[in-house]
This record gives C-alpha cells, sequence and structure tokens, in this order.
C-alpha cells in the first residue's frame, strides 16, 4: 500500500479535490493539505493541477469526462492530435 509520503504534491492535491469535492476555493485546500499530510503547497500549485476555481464543476462533471474520453477515442488517443483540432476553434 503506497504511503501518502510516496506520493506527488499533484496527487495529494488531486485526492484531497475528490474526498472535499470542488466547491472549495485554493487557500482552503492549502490548509487542509498543510494539515493533513504536513506539505507547505503553493496556491499556484493547486491551481496549476486543478484549474481555474469557475471551471471545477464541469471538469468533475461526468457527462464532460465522458465526451472528452469519446473524443479522445476519435483521435486515436493521440492527444497531440486532439489539441491541434482544438486550437483549430480558438
Amino acid at each position: 500500500m503506497e504511503s501518502y509520503s510516496d506520493k506527488s504534491n499533484a496527487d495529494l492535491i488531486r485526492d484531497t479535490f475528490k474526498e472535499l469535492g470542488e466547491n472549495h476555493k485554493n487557500r482552503f485546500l492549502k490548509s487542509v493539505l498543510r494539515e493533513k499530510y504536513n506539505r507547505d503547497i503553493s496556491i499556484s500549485q493547486i491551481a496549476a493541477v486543478l484549474g481555474r476555481y469557475e471551471d471545477r464543476g464541469i471538469i468533475g462533471n461526468e457527462n464532460v469526462q465522458n465526451l472528452c474520453r469519446r473524443f479522445l477515442v476519435g483521435c486515436k488517443n493521440d492527444i497531440g492530435l486532439a489539441r491541434k483540432v482544438l486550437a483549430s476553434y480558438e
């Protein structure tokens, strides 16, 4: 069994996000991570891992996850190709 000391900061951020839900601000997550894992993780790293606070409800949505998975399957799981297709819509 993997202990939390073996996990990266990004893994701990994701685990905490899944455990607590999407309705918490970065500052609160930072304090939980510090208290629970004794790690001083920056708000910048939390934002980099989880994305913008406003988008977290969308990112965590199961329907959106399924659509994204189907899109990637359509791109033969080629992330580079998927990025090129998405960039054409900007």
